[in-house]
């Protein structure tokens, strides 16, 4: 921005809005080094606003809102553009600026925030009026009217209501038909609207209420005109002379001028209505009773029963909103578009939900409401849910058992009715819904109904061979926190395994991995290239395209491959090597970046354009998706949809400007938004951009350091929290948890975690040496403080893993750690800050294992052996570069190493390293250099024998545990 004397067009001052990079140029994007893009929409005009001898500055190119000096061009103040697009008005008192989803009233004099607004999603420029009023045009078709001191809405314009709309329309959202307003500019008695394709002409609605007026003074009982001077009232903020006149007509015999009358009085009672919930129930209730009789339909009645619903809960009364959530699930659903769909949470549209989530919504907090005040409104309520949750468990309907776990969605009260559904579902053939509802039982049950959910889940498991997924929940049933509990039936956890048959695979599954681990007194290796060593290898192994990220203690590998033209999803047993079945993809599709990103069991999420896909990895015998659920929204451009987190509640969708929800038994859409910013989410951090649990998703902005915070099961907004970072802070989701590290001033830094569901930082602890924290293949935060002591946390269960002392103050340096486990141990790698293990000799350099589907882990430097069970250092030593296959469930005689080398000497012939460390002592018990390269895709060890094989794609090693 530059100032010129316009006497002799001389330079007053100039000043440079762009934010100062650390070379001090223009700033350039980390990764493709072009220049960054505006912050600001550059279809919007944003020139600098003077008044009183300042100029108010908001450039395209900058991230502050700043005041100057007019003579000087000297800084007065400034602020965050906290998602601003340009400066509208102002006046003596207030200076009003408009953002894409809100309004703000600042004080010129020292930027501070009056008050805020959310009109709704904003499509252009505004155009002020006298008597300090300003006209904002929003997507949603409407214009509103906001006095610029205080942002009260002063008048109300609607849309045209469309005879038979096309698609289905959230309740309360009237529609535009497509047209929408764009920049205003008032032109003598009208406004006119500009888009990219059409110019619209609003006449204003004081010299039209003039003309009505006089027309009405020649014809009184003409009740179109009696309506269109009630509009016109309306939108000058004139309610008690519109509603005056809306009442006397809402009966008209003309059905035309009734039906237009009474949608219109809706709309201003909601108006009122909105205004008077800090009232007292006297002012309320009026409106709500008067909102009820003029409901024609029942999505009318739905809207007013969602309203009356919010407003008991604001009132502190639980019952008469469970009513209200009763009624509303009462409600007969017709055939869209004209049926009870979603109902809006905004008079826009920004925000909406589904019947079936406003019924869950308002029955959750209505019973947290009552359990939190506690007294005989709370037991009463609780006695009622729990006598019908009795009565429902034993109930013959199935769809009465589907309708109340649907409502009471994440309640422990609803678990009997869970787990009766759930074995109804099972013996129907529903296996992905049974399952997800357990898994519901196992997250948030008490101990008596998680051991029977326990329990079923192994069964059901095994009905589909997953014997390596049964093994956690064994553990648990056997020697874990469920062994002592008791179920409804009397039968603990530790008596049911006993008394399992012995053929029983899970069981014995489990039986091989509790195996004791021999001590080994020398070791043999054999090599196996002939055909009969690879005859059984599916070519899948040959063809796959990538591997989707999955846990380790998983029982298959998913690949996509390729039949044709056909992208398709192919399970293989990761033990045997056998396709166990296949799932076509689309040709286009965003898949988890992690596996710990989806806790929905074996339902495996999927986004594509502008439609979401649920894959079953359970119902292994349909090669379609579970469900695909088109999003309306985008149908008419297509998008790709991400996927973001994803739990037994919900599963998460984003894309550039929406968020949405749906639930994991069938896609059906739970909520969706439709006001994120620009370049937020996983735009903004495609690995912590966007995270999050069945509690709560957080979305981060396009700065990297506001972070927004929504409710899992409604998409509310619950805040905007901005952390103690920077953009270029290193940070990790751990499910809703985010860890970063910062600076402190002296230089050393500082581990936080953030849990945003409660706001509050949980680890603040200092690091030591400047040793980055790093997440496990457990998804477990190891860390170590400035003491030297090693310390690993598990988010899921909320509990300390392990704290052992790993560094002393005479240890030297190190850069990098590095933490695994299988059965017994911990292992800890340390990569010293100069350097780690010395280099080989020989002309023979060793190269990681990079191509293989087994787990391994890279390791280089120390390396160190820590007991679980006793938390005791079992040994350490130095290795060179090697990649270590981790066995989770396992405890093998030996830690197994792989590497690459190349001899230079020999033309660059590569060949296979096979490294054994004692897992006792972590002496070296095998060193094998000179086996031919090869491919490793699957490990098998056989406790009984002591025996470890290596299937590769040209031979398979057999490594034999000898005792002395």
């Amino acid at each position: 921005t530059v100032t010129l004397n316009l006497v002799d067009g001389t330079l007053r001052w100039a000043s440079d809005s762009r934010p100062a990079s650390d070379n001090g140029g223009f700033p350039r994007t980390r990764r493709s080094g072009l220049a960054s893009p505006p912050r600001g929409d550059p279809g919007l005009a944003n020139l600098p606003l003077v008044t009183n001898g300042h100029v108010v500055l908001l450039s395209p190119t900058s991230d502050q809102l700043k005041s100057v000096n007019l003579e000087t061009g000297r800084p007065l103040w400034s602020r965050g553009r906290s998602g601003l697009e340009y400066v509208a008005a102002v006046t003596d008192r207030t200076l009003l600026a408009i953002g894409p989803t809100h309004v703000e009233g600042l004080d010129h004099a020292t930027g501070r925030v009056s008050w805020r607004r959310r009109p709704g999603l904003v499509s252009g420029r505004g155009v002020r009026l006298s008597q300090g009023r300003y006209l904002v045009p929003l997507k949603s078709g409407r214009i509103t009217c906001l006095e610029i001191d205080t942002g009260h809405e002063i008048g109300l314009s609607l849309p045209p209501a469309i005879a038979s709309p096309t698609r289905p329309t959230p309740v309360g959202l009237f529609t535009s038909n497509g047209i929408r307003p764009g920049n205003l500019l008032v032109a003598g008695n009208w406004v006119l609207s500009l888009t990219a394709d059409r110019i619209t002409a609003y006449p204003q609605a004081a010299e039209q209420l003039t003309t009505t007026r006089t027309e009405l003074a020649a014809d009184p009982k003409n009740e179109r005109l009696q309506l269109q001077a009630a509009e016109l009232h309306l939108a000058l903020g004139q309610h008690e002379e519109s509603l005056r006149i809306l009442e006397s007509i809402a009966s008209s015999n003309f059905p035309p001028v009734r039906q237009r009358s009474r949608r219109v009085l809706r709309e201003l009672l909601f108006l009122q209505l909105d205004t008077a919930r800090s009232l007292p129930s006297s002012q309320a209730g009026p409106l709500l009773k008067r909102l009820g009789q003029l409901a024609d339909s029942p999505r009318d009645l739905a809207r007013v029963l969602v309203e009356e619903g919010r407003w008991h809960l604001q009132q502190g009364d639980p019952l008469q909103a469970f009513e209200s959530a009763t009624r509303l699930a009462s409600l007969t659903i017709d055939t869209p578009p004209q049926g009870i769909t979603e109902v809006t949470a905004d008079r826009d549209g920004t925000h909406v939900l589904t019947r079936r989530s406003w019924i869950t919504s308002l029955s959750r907090e209505s019973i947290k409401l009552a359990t939190t005040r506690g007294g005989d409104t709370g037991q009463s309520l609780t006695r009622r849910l729990d006598t019908r949750a009795t009565a429902l468990a034993k109930s013959a309907s199935l769809d009465e058992q589907l309708t109340f776990v649907r409502r009471h969605t994440g309640n422990p009260l609803a678990d009997p009715v869970r787990l009766s559904l759930a074995d109804r579902l099972i013996d129907t053939g529903r296996f992905q819904q049974a399952e997800l509802l357990l898994l519901a039982i196992r997250k948030r049950g008490q101990p008596r109904w998680r051991l029977p959910a326990t329990m079923a889940l192994v069964q059901l498991w095994s009905r589909f061979g997953l014997y390596e997924d049964c093994v956690p929940l064994l553990d648990e049933l056997a020697v874990g926190p469920l062994s002592s509990v008791r179920g409804p039936d009397g039968i603990t956890g530790d008596k049911w395994v006993a008394t399992r048959p012995p053929n029983n695979l899970a069981v014995s599954t489990w039986q091989r991995h509790r195996h004791s681990t021999p001590r080994p007194g020398r070791v043999e290796i054999t090599r196996d290239d002939s055909v009969s060593a690879t005859v059984n290898l599916p070519p899948t192994y040959q063809k796959f395209r990538r591997q989707f990220s999955t846990s380790e203690r998983e029982t298959f590998d998913l690949l996509e491959t390729y039949t044709d033209s056909t992208r398709r999803m192919t399970l293989m047993d990761r033990k045997v090597g056998v396709a166990a079945g296949h799932i076509d993809l689309p040709t286009q599709f965003s898949a988890r970046v992690w596996w710990h990103q989806c806790r929905s069991g074996h339902l495996f999420p999927m986004g594509s354009h502008s439609s979401m896909l649920g894959l079953s990895l359970l119902e292994r015998n349909r090669t379609a998706p579970l469900w695909k659920r088109p999003y309306l929204p985008l149908a008419s451009r297509p998008e790709m949809l991400r996927v973001g987190p994803s739990g037994v509640l919900a599963v998460s969708f984003q894309s550039r400007q929406h968020l949405l929800a749906c639930s994991p038994v069938d896609g059906e859409l739970l909520w969706r938004r439709g006001d994120l910013e620009t370049g937020s989410g996983t735009f903004a951090d495609a690995t912590s951009g966007f995270f999050g649990d069945d509690h709560v998703l957080v979305v981060s902005q396009s700065d990297r350091i506001a972070h927004d915070v929504y409710d899992s099961l409604t998409g509310v907004k619950l805040r905007r929290s901005r952390l103690p970072i920077t953009a270029r802070t290193r940070r990790r989701s751990f499910g809703r948890h985010l860890m970063y590290v910062t600076v402190e001033p002296d230089g050393s830094q500082r581990l936080r975690v953030w849990d945003p569901r409660d706001d509050r930082t949980i680890i603040d602890e200092r690091l030591k040496d400047r040793i980055f924290p790093y997440a496990t293949p457990d998804h477990h935060l190891a860390w170590i403080d400035d003491t030297g002591r090693l310390k690993v946390h598990d988010f899921r269960e909320g509990v300390r893993r392990l704290t052992i002392q790993a560094l002393s103050k005479t240890d030297e340096r190190i850069s990098s750690i590095k933490v695994f486990r299988d059965r017994d141990c911990y292992y800890v790698a340390m990569l010293p800050a100069q350097g780690a293990a010395p280099p080989r000799a020989g002309n023979a350099p060793v190269y990681f294992v990079g191509d293989t589907l087994l787990p391994v882990i890279h390791v280089h430097g120390h390396l160190l052996a820590i007991d679980s069970d006793t938390a005791t250092l079992r040994w350490r030593r130095t290795v060179a570069l090697r990649s270590v296959v981790r066995f989770r469930h396992d405890h093998l005689p030996a830690l197994v190493l792989l590497g690459r080398t190349r001899d230079r000497g020999n033309g660059g012939r590569q060949r296979m390293l096979v490294e054994l460390l004692d897992a006792r002592t972590g002496r070296t018990l095998l060193l094998d250099e000179k086996l031919p390269t090869d491919r490793i895709v699957l490990a098998w060890y056989d406790p009984e024998i002591a025996r470890l094989e290596l299937q590769g794609l040209k031979s398979r090693i057999t490594v034999d545990f000898r005792a002395d």
